[in-house]
C-alpha cells in the first residue's frame, strides 16, 4: 500500500475544487475498470455537478444530476481509498483517472454539453400510455394515458386479463 502524504491529499482537494469550478455545465461519463469485474459504464453524459475529495474519510465523490427538471436528483459515485489521481485537460474537456487500493480504475470524462451548454434538454417525449383491460365481460383492451406527472421513458405495458392496470 502506498502512503499518501497530507500534502498530496490537500492537493487532491484543491484539484477537485478546481475541476468542479472549471467544468460546471459539462456532461460527465463514468466508467469503472476493475481486474475482477471488467469494464462497467456507470454514467453516460449526465450533467456534472461536482467532484470532491474528503481526506478524513479518504473518499473521492463524483456527483451528477441535480441541475434541471430532467435530472432533479444528485447522484454520487464514491471511490474509496484512492491511491492515484491523474488529470488530463484538453480543449474538448477533461479526463480524471482514479486508481483505488484494490487496483480498480475509475475514468471520469468531462465533456461539453451537446446542446452547447444550455442544459441537457432532450427533445420532448410523448407521454407514455398504459394498456388496461376492462373489468366487464368483454375483456377488451383500451389504451389510456399514464398518470405520471411528466412524460417518462417507460414503454407501454401489456396487461394480463386478470388485472386492471400495470405500470413499471
Amino acid at each position: 500500500m502506498v502512503a499518501i502524504s497530507p500534502e498530496q491529499r490537500a492537493e487532491w482537494t484543491r484539484l477537485a475544487d478546481r475541476l468542479s469550478a472549471e467544468y460546471a455545465g459539462y456532461d460527465v461519463t463514468i466508467e469503472v475498470l476493475g481486474p475482477e469485474v471488467g469494464d462497467n459504464p456507470m454514467v453516460e453524459r449526465l450533467p456534472f455537478d461536482h467532484v470532491t475529495y474528503d481526506h478524513e474519510d479518504d473518499v473521492l465523490v463524483v456527483a451528477v444530476g441535480g441541475k434541471d427538471q430532467r435530472y432533479p436528483v444528485v447522484l454520487r459515485h464514491l471511490i474509496h481509498h484512492p491511491r492515484e489521481l491523474v488529470v488530463d485537460q484538453n480543449p474538448q474537456g477533461a479526463a480524471l483517472e482514479v486508481t483505488d487500493e484494490s487496483e480498480t480504475r475509475t475514468l471520469v470524462s468531462l465533456l461539453p454539453r451537446r446542446d452547447g451548454g444550455q442544459g441537457s434538454r432532450a427533445p420532448p417525449r410523448q407521454p407514455c400510455r398504459i394498456r388496461s383491460v376492462s373489468a366487464d365481460s368483454t375483456n377488451r383492451c383500451r389504451w389510456r394515458p399514464c398518470s405520471m406527472p411528466r412524460p417518462c421513458d417507460r414503454p407501454s405495458a401489456t396487461v394480463p386479463a386478470n388485472s386492471a392496470t400495470i405500470r413499471w
